[in-house]
C-alpha cells in the first residue's frame, strides 16, 4: 500500500459545461458508478463476481457504515460524491470524492492523499484494518452543471445542494 497525491492535471472536463472534476456516472438505474479516476464501470463485476476473496466478505463491505467503492484498475477508494448534473432519480452525474488525508493503522503514519493498494487482494485484506480515513475532497470543488441536462440548476436548483466537503 502506498500513498498517492492527486495532481490537478488529473481532472476530467465535463462534457456540458466543460467545468473540471472527477465525475462518477450512475448508468442503467443508478444500480453502479463508474469510478471517477478512471471512469471504468467493469470493476463492479469483477471484483465482486469474479473474485471468490472480495465475494466472501462482500456482506461486511456492504453493511458497513464506512462503505466506500474500490476501483480495481485504479486500486484505490472512492466516494460517487456530490450532484453535478441531475438527470432525475437515475442516470446522473456526480462530482467523486476522493481520499484526501488517511491513516496507517498499522504505522501510525498520517498521509496527504489517497491509499492506493499494490493488489484487489491487498484491499480486501488490510483495507479496514490498516486504513482510517480522516478527510475526503470534492476535487471538482461542487461545481454544479448548469447547462443541459434534464433538471439543470438554474431551473431546478431544489436538487442541487451544496458540497458538505467543500471549504466556504
Amino acid at each position: 500500500m502506498k500513498n498517492k497525491v492527486l495532481n490537478k492535471s488529473e481532472l476530467s472536463k465535463c462534457f456540458e459545461c466543460n467545468g473540471y472534476g472527477l465525475f462518477c456516472e450512475t448508468p442503467q438505474g443508478a444500480d453502479w458508478s463508474t469510478c471517477p479516476m478512471c471512469h471504468s464501470a467493469d470493476y463492479i463485476n469483477k471484483m465482486y463476481i469474479e473474485n471468490d476473496k472480495i465475494d466472501s466478505k462482500y456482506d461486511k463491505f456492504i453493511n458497513d457504515n464506512n462503505f466506500t467503492c474500490f476501483c480495481e484498475y485504479c486500486l484505490t477508494v472512492f466516494d460517487t460524491g456530490c450532484i453535478h448534473i441531475f438527470h432525475g432519480c437515475t442516470d446522473s452525474i456526480y462530482n467523486g470524492h476522493l481520499v484526501s488525508k488517511w491513516k496507517n493503522k498499522v504505522t501510525g503514519e498520517i498521509f496527504e492523499g489517497m491509499p492506493v493498494f499494490d493488489s484487489i487482494d491487498e484491499w480486501a485484506d488490510k483495507y479496514y484494518d490498516s486504513v482510517e480515513i480522516l478527510e475526503w475532497c470534492c476535487p471538482g470543488n461542487g461545481i454544479a452543471c448548469t447547462r443541459n441536462g434534464y433538471y439543470s440548476k438554474d431551473k431546478y436548483p431544489q436538487y442541487y445542494n451544496n458540497c458538505s466537503l467543500v471549504k466556504k
